[in-house]
């Protein structure tokens, strides 16, 4: 089973950096590419999606297909491990946040799993 360092960083009971497995590392990990825009990483520039950039765009119909391609094209390209079965997208205009209800089934065991992930101009929250 993989496993990696949690994010965001926060200390393990041991004084090191978290670890996560499983399931939880998908979503850590999901997280992270929602999250970063592309171009925000210096030695890997096209990581991310392009999610955030639409934070401040009407909720439309072209909005939220345009949001939803984004989504799903960051995830088949950057987290192989998984495969998507659906993807949930509302957006909370008060707020200024996405809701984002993914499922998906973890490759290596077959299992399906899902999560609602809050996108932010400041992050990602990952909602359990």
């Amino acid at each position: 089973m993989d496993k990696g360092i949690s994010s965001p960083f926060v200390r393990g009971a041991q004084g090191y950096f978290k670890v996560d497995v499983g399931a939880d590392l998908i979503k850590s990990n999901i997280a992270q590419i929602l999250g970063t825009i592309p171009g925000e990483r210096v030695m890997l520039p096209e990581f991310g999606c392009k999610l955030r950039n639409l934070l401040f765009e009407p909720m439309d119909t072209a909005t939220y297909y345009l949001a939803k391609t984004y989504i799903v094209d960051a995830i088949i390209l950057w987290e192989k491990r998984i495969s998507l079965n659906d993807v949930e997208l509302e957006k909370d205009e008060d707020k200024g946040i996405f809701l984002v209800s993914l499922s998906w089934i973890y490759n290596e065991t077959g299992t399906e799993e899902s999560s609602m992930f809050l996108v932010g101009n400041m992050g990602v929250k990952i909602n359990e």
